[in-house]
């Protein structure tokens, strides 16, 4: 039986055209797996767009937060005032500050 085996594969190593053909298979199964427009390369790409899109997301929403700070800052005074005291440390006229100093957190 293993002779039967061996034998068959003999035969079929001696035929050129299979070989050749196996060859060409093997190249063009390489190329559509690992070329520049294979499908590694394209899966590869398809992750970097949804990362993309991702970022893209975070991003809007970081926009539409500061305009809606803009817009607060350009329309409401108390927002202005409160600026200005947290940040600046800004006081009225006549206005004591308390400091209160608690446990800091880890």
């Amino acid at each position: 039986m293993i002779t039967r085996i061996k034998n068959f594969i003999i035969d079929k190593t001696k035929n050129p055209k299979l070989i050749i053909t196996l060859l060409l298979l093997a190249i063009v199964l390489g190329f559509l797996l690992f070329s520049n427009y294979g499908l590694y390369t394209r899966l590869k790409l398809q992750n970097q767009k949804i990362e993309l899109k991702q970022k893209i997301k975070a991003e809007e929403k970081t926009h539409d937060s500061l305009k809606h700070e803009i817009y607060e800052l350009k329309n409401d005074n108390t927002e202005i005032e409160r600026v200005a005291r947290e940040k600046y440390g800004m006081i009225k006229p006549g206005e004591k500050v308390f400091l209160i100093e608690g446990k800091k957190e880890k």
